[in-house]
């Protein structure tokens, strides 16, 4: 049933999922003509063709000039990717809600990872660790932007063993986010040298694990290193370098 509290175009396309829903309708079915669905869901035409757009734009349908709309199977990851991409050129991604389910994936993957890891993953850890090592304090927004990338290069090197595309594209949108966050904020959070020693000391202590291949501590060292889950109110006001793990 349609809400009165949502926008015309998202009460469009539920109506055109439920319609969808209640044919039948699967993967490789073409939609009736334009006419068909107009008179069937009640609406008019720039209603309809604005919420074909939007199944469109989500690749649930795809169109050929002069064939109409065929329903497709939807590729979850590809989309999310597209719209978190998005997000984090604008500089609109849900950070906490980014962190959060990259730490509920990095700590459910990182006993695979290291299992999985060949000496050629080894190798890039140790680079990306190295990398991490060069810094002393971080005391600008330069700075800034340049550690978080290199702490996002870390764990993905950590991660890329276990070969989780979901995990991918939150990294991806994350590196996006960075990349842009620190040149539009007021306020930059700043690391001490000894926050970043302590920090880089963890992220030693889990290259080791992989190292020795001992999954078991490389996912006790980082769940500790990322933290317990954190309620949403305190997640959505957190602006600061606790940010960065």
């Amino acid at each position: 049933m349609d809400s009165p509290h949502e926008p015309l175009s998202r009460r469009m396309i539920g109506r055109l999922l439920d319609y969808i829903e209640r044919e039948r309708l699967r993967p490789g079915a073409m939609l009736p003509p334009e006419k068909t669905l107009v008179e069937a869901l009640g609406v008019s035409r720039m209603v309809l063709r604005e919420g074909l757009s939007h199944l469109k734009a989500l690749g649930v349908i795809t169109s050929r000039r002069g064939s109409g709309f065929r329903l497709e199977t939807v590729d979850f990851v590809t989309v999310l990717g597209e719209v978190l991409q998005l997000a984090g050129r604008c500089g609109t991604a849900p950070e906490p809600e980014l962190y959060e389910l990259r730490r509920v994936l990095e700590i459910g993957l990182v006993a695979d990872a290291v299992a999985a890891a060949r000496l050629e993953d080894l190798e890039e850890i140790r680079a990306a660790l190295t990398e991490l090592e060069s810094f002393t304090a971080v005391a600008d927004a330069a700075a800034m932007a340049r550690f978080s990338q290199a702490e996002l290069r870390f764990h993905r090197a950590l991660l890329r063993p276990a070969q989780c595309r979901t995990l991918s594209i939150i990294d991806r949108a994350l590196a996006e986010f960075f990349q842009y966050r620190f040149a539009w904020s007021e306020t930059v959070p700043q690391l001490s040298a000894d926050q970043v020693r302590r920090t880089n000391l963890a992220h030693r202590a889990i290259a080791e694990c992989f190292e020795l291949r001992d999954g078991e501590a490389a996912l006790s060292l980082l769940r500790r290193h990322l933290g317990p889950p954190r309620p949403q109110s305190e997640a959505t006001e957190r602006n600061d370098a606790s940010t960065i793990k």
